[in-house]
């Protein structure tokens, strides 16, 4: 993998958008995708299913245009985690200051999730596909950590 800054030098690439996070996070990564395939860029999202969306909001006509892989923790994780998440938003708002362990909490949640990304079978899948590029959102740390194992198993750092 190489930088962004290289790809209009490119004629078309193979480009994998790592989506970890909805919401806004994943609203970005859309744009980007959606641009980026309308460039004549092969663009794939592998997208983690079951994190709060923003609701009242359609993006279905850009999702369209590039593909996407997906992976899910399974129901009841993702329904723990939901409740959880929403109800620690809003405990986050009402006191910023006091919810250290809230924050220690998602933490532990974004280790586990990218403990159960890293897995040979996932890892695996994503490096048959032999991408140039990866688009990351930063906001998770785990994007980094796949970006790494994959560049790494490629032979590109």
């Amino acid at each position: 993998m190489f930088s962004i800054l290289a790809l209009p030098l490119l004629h078309s690439a193979k480009i994998l958008a790592v989506c970890l996070i909805r919401g806004s996070h994943f609203l970005l990564l859309v744009e980007i995708s959606h641009t980026l395939h309308q460039q004549a860029h092969e663009v794939c999202m592998f997208l983690q299913l079951g994190n709060p969306v923003i609701t009242d909001f359609s993006y279905a006509a850009r999702e369209d245009s590039y593909r996407r892989s997906t992976w899910s923790l399974g129901e009841k994780y993702i329904k723990e985690y939901n409740d959880w998440f929403l109800e620690e938003m809003l405990c986050l708002c009402l006191s910023f200051r006091e919810n250290f362990n809230g924050f220690l909490n998602f933490m532990a949640h974004l280790s586990f999730q990218c403990d159960k990304l890293l897995e040979e079978k996932i890892t695996n899948f994503l490096l048959r596909e032999h991408y140039d590029v990866a688009i990351l959102d930063a906001f998770n740390p785990c994007s980094f950590v796949l970006a790494h194992r994959l560049a790494s198993d490629m032979g590109h750092l």
